[in-house]
Protein backbone atom coordinates (compact mmCIF):
# COMPACT_ATOMS: atom_id res chain seq x y z
CA UNK A 1 0.00 0.00 0.00
CA UNK A 2 1.10 3.54 -1.23
CA UNK A 3 2.14 6.14 2.00
CA UNK A 4 -1.24 8.02 -0.54
CA UNK A 5 -3.51 5.34 -0.28
CA UNK A 6 -2.52 5.20 3.61
CA UNK A 7 -3.62 9.05 3.82
CA UNK A 8 -6.85 8.55 1.89
CA UNK A 9 -7.59 5.75 4.09
CA UNK A 10 -8.56 7.90 6.88
CA UNK A 11 -11.75 9.18 5.41
CA UNK A 12 -14.60 8.35 7.28
CA UNK A 13 -18.04 9.21 7.74
CA UNK A 14 -18.73 9.70 11.07
CA UNK A 15 -18.12 13.50 10.72
CA UNK A 16 -20.55 13.84 7.97
CA UNK A 17 -23.45 11.54 9.45
CA UNK A 18 -23.14 13.77 13.18
CA UNK A 19 -23.58 17.06 10.82
CA UNK A 20 -26.24 15.41 8.79
CA UNK A 21 -27.90 13.92 12.02
CA UNK A 22 -27.56 17.63 13.70
CA UNK A 23 -29.67 19.27 10.72
CA UNK A 24 -31.78 16.82 10.57
CA UNK A 25 -33.16 17.61 14.33
CA UNK A 26 -32.96 21.13 13.40
CA UNK A 27 -35.46 20.30 10.15
CA UNK A 28 -37.38 18.09 12.81
CA UNK A 29 -38.24 21.27 14.88
CA UNK A 30 -39.40 23.70 12.50
CA UNK A 31 -41.28 21.44 11.23
CA UNK A 32 -42.80 20.78 14.90
CA UNK A 33 -43.00 24.37 15.19
CA UNK A 34 -45.08 25.09 12.05
CA UNK A 35 -47.29 22.40 12.46
CA UNK A 36 -47.81 24.11 16.54
CA UNK A 37 -48.36 27.87 14.55
CA UNK A 38 -50.66 25.78 11.97
CA UNK A 39 -52.88 24.57 15.38
CA UNK A 40 -52.60 27.99 16.78
CA UNK A 41 -54.29 29.54 13.67
CA UNK A 42 -56.61 27.00 13.97
CA UNK A 43 -57.68 28.25 17.12
CA UNK A 44 -56.85 25.60 19.48
CA UNK A 45 -55.46 26.35 22.88
CA UNK A 46 -52.52 28.66 22.27
CA UNK A 47 -51.42 28.28 26.18
CA UNK A 48 -50.96 24.43 25.87
CA UNK A 49 -49.59 24.43 22.12
CA UNK A 50 -46.94 27.71 23.60
CA UNK A 51 -45.48 25.07 25.68
CA UNK A 52 -44.83 22.61 22.43
CA UNK A 53 -43.46 25.46 20.68
CA UNK A 54 -41.25 26.57 23.92
CA UNK A 55 -39.97 22.53 24.24
CA UNK A 56 -39.36 22.37 20.15
CA UNK A 57 -36.98 26.09 20.46
CA UNK A 58 -34.91 24.33 23.14
CA UNK A 59 -34.42 21.30 20.69
CA UNK A 60 -33.61 23.21 18.29
CA UNK A 61 -30.83 25.49 20.21
CA UNK A 62 -29.60 22.12 21.45
CA UNK A 63 -29.11 20.83 17.70
CA UNK A 64 -27.59 24.05 16.84
CA UNK A 65 -25.02 23.68 19.74
CA UNK A 66 -24.44 20.43 18.89
CA UNK A 67 -24.00 20.99 15.09
CA UNK A 68 -21.70 24.21 15.92
CA UNK A 69 -19.73 21.81 18.46
CA UNK A 70 -18.79 18.92 15.55
CA UNK A 71 -14.99 19.59 15.22
CA UNK A 72 -13.46 18.29 11.56
CA UNK A 73 -11.72 14.50 11.84
CA UNK A 74 -8.15 15.37 12.61
CA UNK A 75 -6.50 13.73 9.91
CA UNK A 76 -2.71 13.07 9.05
CA UNK A 77 -0.99 14.63 6.74
CA UNK A 78 1.26 12.36 3.55
CA UNK A 79 4.09 13.54 5.62
CA UNK A 80 2.42 12.22 8.85
CA UNK A 81 1.88 8.74 7.33
CA UNK A 82 5.69 8.95 5.79
CA UNK A 83 7.14 9.45 9.21
CA UNK A 84 4.91 7.09 11.00
CA UNK A 85 5.67 4.15 7.64
CA UNK A 86 9.40 4.77 8.57
CA UNK A 87 9.92 4.72 12.31
CA UNK A 88 8.42 1.37 12.41
CA UNK A 89 10.31 0.69 9.24
CA UNK A 90 13.53 1.95 11.75
CA UNK A 91 12.22 -0.66 14.44
CA UNK A 92 12.18 -3.03 11.64
CA UNK A 93 15.85 -2.71 11.41
CA UNK A 94 17.06 -2.75 14.39
CA UNK A 95 14.70 -5.95 15.24
CA UNK A 96 16.50 -7.26 12.32
CA UNK A 97 19.84 -6.10 13.40
CA UNK A 98 19.62 -7.46 17.15
CA UNK A 99 21.93 -9.89 18.38
CA UNK A 100 19.18 -13.21 18.23
CA UNK A 101 19.59 -13.93 22.00
CA UNK A 102 18.86 -10.52 22.89
CA UNK A 103 15.31 -10.27 20.76
CA UNK A 104 14.21 -13.95 21.49
CA UNK A 105 13.32 -13.58 25.20
CA UNK A 106 11.23 -10.22 24.73
CA UNK A 107 9.94 -11.56 21.10
CA UNK A 108 9.45 -15.08 22.16
CA UNK A 109 6.81 -13.34 24.64
CA UNK A 110 4.53 -12.30 22.07
CA UNK A 111 5.64 -13.63 18.84
CA UNK A 112 3.35 -16.78 17.59
CA UNK A 113 6.12 -18.45 16.76
CA UNK A 114 7.21 -19.58 20.07
CA UNK A 115 3.96 -21.60 20.34
CA UNK A 116 5.35 -24.35 17.51
CA UNK A 117 7.71 -26.78 18.99
CA UNK A 118 9.90 -26.17 15.83
CA UNK A 119 10.22 -22.40 15.33
CA UNK A 120 10.87 -22.27 18.74
CA UNK A 121 13.84 -24.85 18.53
CA UNK A 122 15.01 -23.03 15.57
CA UNK A 123 15.31 -19.84 17.66
CA UNK A 124 17.36 -21.35 20.11
CA UNK A 125 20.12 -22.31 17.76
CA UNK A 126 20.05 -19.44 16.32
CA UNK A 127 17.40 -19.16 13.46
CA UNK A 128 15.21 -16.18 12.36
CA UNK A 129 11.99 -15.50 13.28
Amino acid sequence: MTIEALAAAQDGTEHQDAIADAREKIRACDAKMARYRAAIDAGRDIAEITAWINAAKAERVQAEADLRGIAPPKRMTREDVQALVEHFASIGAILASADLAGKAAPIGRIHPCNQHPKWASDLGRGGRI
